[in-house]
């Protein structure tokens, strides 16, 4: 079924000419290097080799959605456009995490990247959205054995068949995760400020406060989500945000040696 506000604000192609540089005036070739650029607008992207090849995101985007179509009958897409990548995030609504629980529900989001610079390939990831006080902390976000390089060509019919039990084992992991954390002390302070600057520190003391309200215990449970909560809600670009919640979830993953 052809989901019509798919490609809704980035309904855009790339594509690729000659890189040119001034010399002495004039424009000259430089070789092996191609611009990047918008066909829609003409707004350069970057520069990028002979090997580069373009995955455009909307047609990717399109098999991301089938597969999508096949786990959630209520799902929503969200787009946004930073220079030379494009985020997308899939809501999937209907699938509730830990609903039984009065505090710790959440929703699963599936979260796309892809870059017209050569600096990230096509892949996607799966995250979890915390409903606690409609704060949307992001949970521990995980990479789909799924990566779509920009100088090969790899199918995404691995997707299609997989995306079922890639999503029902990321909730149970994250089961697994909440049972891990909810009876731990929180990690020490010197192991903290081994990986995260001062001021995102500072800022996740400050929502320690609010976790600890909502939970009612001193845990490595509230400790985490003091970290998401600062994460989800700092001004950082999607891939910092993202980029911030892989380390956070490495971190006390190896700290617990929860496998």
């Amino acid at each position: 079924m052809q989901n019509t506000n798919l490609l809704q604000g980035i309904d855009f192609k790339v594509g690729m000419k000659p890189a040119l540089m001034e010399l002495g005036g004039k424009a000259i070739t430089i070789p092996d290097r191609f611009a990047t650029y918008r066909e829609d607008t003409g707004e350069p992207l970057g520069v990028v080799g002979s090997r580069y090849k373009v995955q455009q995101h909307t047609q990717n985007l399109t098999i991301v959605d089938e597969a999508v179509q096949r786990v959630s009958k209520d799902f929503a897409w969200s787009h946004s456009v930073e220079g030379a990548r494009v985020y997308s995030h899939c809501l999937l609504k209907d699938i509730q995490v830990m609903e039984n629980s009065q505090t710790e529900r959440g929703q699963v989001r599936v979260d796309i990247i892809n870059s017209y610079d050569g600096s990230r390939c096509f892949q996607a990831s799966i995250a979890i959205l915390r409903l606690i006080c409609s704060n949307g902390a992001m949970g521990f976000v995980t990479e789909y054995m799924l990566k779509k390089m920009h100088v090969k060509s790899v199918y995404l019919s691995n997707m299609l068949n997989n995306m079922g039990n890639w999503v029902n084992a990321y909730v149970d992991s994250y089961q697994k995760f909440y049972n891990a954390l909810k009876d731990k002390p929180v990690i020490s302070k010197e192991v903290i400020e081994k990986t995260f600057n001062k001021r995102l520190i500072k800022k996740a003391r400050e929502n320690y406060i609010a976790e600890k309200r909502i939970v009612g215990t001193d845990t490595a449970w509230v400790q985490y989500n003091a970290f998401t909560r600062t994460i989800s809600r700092e001004k950082f670009q999607e891939n910092r945000k993202i980029e911030l919640s892989k380390t956070l979830s490495n971190l006390f993953l190896n700290t617990y040696q929860i496998s």
